[in-house]
């Protein structure tokens, strides 16, 4: 096998393991196994991961757009109470697949 080929050969399998990592991430791979195979093959290339945002960080960007807390709720598709809590401090914000 040549350089070429074999250079070729690990893109290919490294973009099926990206592929399936994310694909399968909190199903049959837990987060914390994607997370290891998605570093392990971007490395420093790896998008960043999400910060949690402060009850007065998610007032501050909704009335910066504008926006009451229905509206505000309605385009990020979760309940006007849960989006006063989140600002309120009362619960935290809880990401889908984290």
């Amino acid at each position: 096998m040549t350089r070429k080929t074999k250079a070729s050969a690990r893109e290919r399998l490294d973009a099926e393991l990206l592929e399936m990592a994310q694909a399968y991430r909190g199903s049959l791979l837990r987060a914390k196994t994607a997370d290891k195979i998605t570093m392990r093959i971007l490395g420093d290339k790896a998008p960043p991961k999400p910060t949690s945002l402060s009850p007065d960080e998610i007032r501050t960007i909704r009335e910066d757009a504008h926006m009451s807390q229905a509206v505000f709720a309605s385009v990020l598709n979760i309940t006007t109470g849960y989006l006063s809590q989140l600002e309120r401090g009362a619960r935290q914000l809880s990401m889908a697949n984290s």
